[in-house]
């Protein structure tokens, strides 16, 4: 896993599984009708931190549309050296840390007496709504909207030049080597279709839940 695309998917995969990993405290809160069990500090992060995962998942796949798009525009610019992989990574899990200090910061704890029992609800408090609104607005954006027209004008363009390199090669490609040309474009041809798969994947599977938690907020 050394070379740069690798490296990425493994970024990909670490984000995925921090993710997975607090799925289940979720999964039994909701079992305990939002009865928080889990204490103070667990409250405090680990919801936030369910948005870092998804901002870092954003951030990957926007890093691998950039990657994709340098190495068709520019193929003999060659890979990013070890030290601005790692500055690379480091931006991609330091941009999602801040976009979700917000939420590290509101999340609160709250003890609540009911006739029978006490409940412990946690929570993201905000100094207003509006305040929150504007949060989930911006979270929408960053981890969103903002990537998905990054991906489509990256992956346009990676579509648009390969589309002129055929071009330019039909012209140049004598007529009685014309037959080998459909080799060349069958490859052009999956790389273009795995590229508006990864795409649409991408927006379909990230729109319910972002519109989800856009609404609900």
């Amino acid at each position: 896993l050394r070379t740069f695309s690798y490296s990425l998917i493994t970024c990909l995969a670490i984000g995925d599984f921090v993710s997975a990993l607090g799925l289940p405290f979720i999964l039994i809160t909701e079992h305990l009708s939002s009865n928080w069990i889990f204490g103070q500090f667990l409250c405090q992060c680990l919801n936030p931190t369910q948005v870092v995962c998804g901002m870092v998942t954003t951030n990957v796949h926007t890093a691998i549309s950039v990657d994709r798009y340098i190495s068709v525009a520019y193929p003999f610019k060659g890979k990013p050296k070890r030290s601005r992989k790692w500055l690379i990574f480091l931006a991609i899990w330091l941009t999602a840390i801040l976009c979700a200090l917000p939420a590290f910061i509101a999340r609160k704890l709250f003890e609540i007496q009911l006739p029978h029992r006490t409940v412990n609800i946690c929570i993201e408090i905000y100094s207003s709504p509006n305040a929150q609104h504007i949060y989930s607005v911006f979270l929408f954006s960053v981890n969103y909207l903002i990537p998905i027209l990054v991906m489509a004008v990256l992956y346009s363009r990676i579509m648009l030049l390969i589309r002129s390199v055929k071009h330019r090669r039909r012209k140049s490609t004598p007529s009685y080597l014309s037959d080998e040309s459909p080799c060349y474009t069958g490859y052009e041809r999956k790389f273009i279709r795995m590229n508006i798969v990864v795409m649409l994947l991408f927006v379909l599977c990230y729109l319910p839940y972002q519109v989800f938690f856009l609404l609900m907020e």
